[in-house]
């Protein structure tokens, strides 16, 4: 059967309702390069997961952004289960990224 998702479970891999441990997401990230082709949805579910700081998506997006391109992202990663703490982390995170790597080139 044809698979249209790529799928992470925060919970399962941190253990832990709250995500902040930068450790953390740098595994996750790492997770992601190793398994993800860029080429269905990527899926990350909070699902169980109560907060996020930005030491945790910044190693997230961080990765992201290094190994995939702006459009595959616009395209396919999407947030699951997630609350309004945790999306706007997220937005957060993301903005800041896109703003500082602006200013670098």
């Amino acid at each position: 059967m044809f698979n249209k998702e790529f799928k992470i479970l925060i919970l399962e891999i941190i253990k832990n309702e709250y995500a902040h441990n930068p450790e953390d997401g740098e595994i996750i990230s790492k997770q992601i390069k190793m398994n993800y082709k860029g080429d269905v949805d990527l899926i990350l579910d909070f699902n169980g997961i109560t907060s996020v700081n930005t030491a945790f998506a910044n190693k997230i997006v961080h990765g992201l952004y290094e190994n995939y391109s702006t459009e595959i992202l616009n395209k396919y990663f999407k947030l699951r289960n997630y609350n309004e703490l945790i999306l706007k982390t997220f937005q957060k995170v993301i903005e800041n990224y896109k703003e500082v790597k602006n200013d670098l080139q």
